[in-house]
């Protein structure tokens, strides 16, 4: 609806204060059909059906979390697509975007399909999907067509059956993605130095969660990092990283972006409010991967945030059964943890400390 017409909306929003273009501003907000269409002040405000007083609130724009790990399909028990998008709308979030270490995987034109169908009528915000990238480029062109936003390397672990320690083939693949015109999110752990790192490590090591930092070494994101801004400084693929935790992350994705290279980051909000200290009290609850850091870690990635290094804070909502993060050795405890319904609230808060 233009502002002039004779149209009566939905609802109107009155008495609040609005976040527009950077600033706080009096004022009111028109929806209809579920579509913002009027901003102004309140004495030009469109007739409605309802209005609501706001009495002072400050509105704003819906959260964009782009790293979610619904659940649902053979994980229901974790959480379905209804409890996980609801936790969102919740929590401010009302657009999310699938990651794909799902069960079955999303790794394929036919799975996409699948979670996409399945996902209909269940989810109560708006939800884009993403694919595993795979070593077919015909086929990773195929799942775009599908309707996938962009694919997922996990250089940590081996998964769709991609090595993610052949740079050829990353090289390849990071090839047809950008002349399909997709793009890759990276968890940057380097696969050789993790299992090089647990291979050093004592049973009882290997089963304390208060070691788990220890056994996922920041050189492990440093060496990855530097690989991938490598190739995508050669191929030229737009590329996001995923979840930085180390001090050595943010000069080397700020040095990347200064020289042209076409890449992107995010922090979590527990990456930048828990160190790894405390998981002595967190213990295998506080097991995410990358781990949690130390207070230098930290300050480092709140200074990529200040400045702009950091593209995005996201949630890297991934939960589970009580169950499974209570098991006795954390060799059996599955990391992550959720924070879709926490995301908006724990930043707001830094807002209000200044930070």
């Amino acid at each position: 609806m233009r502002r002039g017409t004779n149209l009566t909306v939905d609802l109107v929003l009155v008495g609040g204060r609005l976040l527009v273009g950077g600033e706080i501003l009096e004022g009111a907000l028109a929806i209809n059909e579920g579509i913002i269409t009027w901003i102004g002040k309140e004495s030009g405000k469109p007739s409605a059906d309802e209005t609501v007083q706001l009495n002072g609130r400050v509105v704003l724009p819906g959260i964009i979390d782009l790293h979610v790990h619904l659940r649902d399909q053979n994980l229901s028990a974790k959480e379905t697509f209804s409890s996980g998008s609801r936790a969102a709308a919740m929590g401010g979030v009302t657009s999310i975007a699938d990651m794909p270490s799902n069960d079955p995987p999303t790794g394929s034109p036919r799975a996409l399909e699948q979670r996409m169908k399945m996902a209909q009528g269940k989810i109560y915000v708006n939800a884009a999907f993403y694919s595993l990238l795979c070593t077919s480029e015909s086929k990773n062109a195929a799942t775009t067509r599908s309707g996938a936003i962009g694919f997922k390397l996990f250089m940590s672990n081996s998964l769709n059956g991609f090595d993610p320690e052949d740079d050829e083939l990353l090289t390849r693949v990071f090839n047809g993605l950008r002349r399909v015109d997709s793009f890759v999110a990276v968890h940057a752990e380097s696969m050789r130095i993790l299992r090089e790192t647990a291979q050093g490590m004592t049973e009882g090591e290997l089963s304390d969660p208060t070691k788990y930092p220890e056994m996922r070494p920041p050189r492990a994101e440093e060496e990855a990092i530097n690989r991938i801004v490598g190739i995508a400084r050669r191929v030229g693929t737009s590329t996001h990283l995923c979840h930085l935790s180390t001090r050595m992350g943010i000069p080397l994705v700020r040095k990347a972006k200064a020289t042209g290279v076409p890449i992107t980051c995010e922090v979590t909000p527990h990456h930048l409010l828990l160190a790894h200290s405390e998981m002595r009290w967190l213990g295998s609850m506080g097991m995410v991967n990358p781990p949690l850091r130390t207070r230098e870690d930290i300050d480092i990635l709140w200074q990529g945030v200040l400045d702009g290094t950091v593209d995005a804070l996201a949630s890297d909502h991934a939960p589970h059964e009580k169950s499974e993060k209570e098991a006795e050795s954390a060799s059996d405890v599955p990391p992550g943890f959720p924070g879709l319904e926490t995301l908006a609230s724990t930043m707001l808060t830094q807002v209000i400390r200044g930070e």
